[in-house]
């Protein structure tokens, strides 16, 4: 290694750097776009939840309902 090239090397390591920098920065906001992706993941599982158990409940007072009224046309005071 000579002096006189010193200026290329110093070109060739800034220009590493600013790659390794990229890349870093990219890795992180993938890391970011990841979690974020995992937190809206996790919320629409368990709103999706929600909803089965919102419409099963649906059914069954739908199914109360439709017992409630057959009961009260099938009581006769014969």
């Amino acid at each position: 290694m000579s002096f006189k090239n010193l200026s290329v090397m110093i070109k060739i390591s800034s220009l590493i750097v600013i790659l390794g920098l990229c890349s870093i920065g990219g890795t992180m906001f993938a890391v970011s776009m990841m979690k974020d992706l995992d937190v809206t993941l996790e919320e629409t599982i368990q709103d999706d939840a929600g909803y089965l158990q919102l419409a099963r409940l649906s059914r069954q007072i739908v199914d109360l309902e439709r017992a409630i009224f057959k009961l009260a046309i099938a009581a006769t005071d014969d």
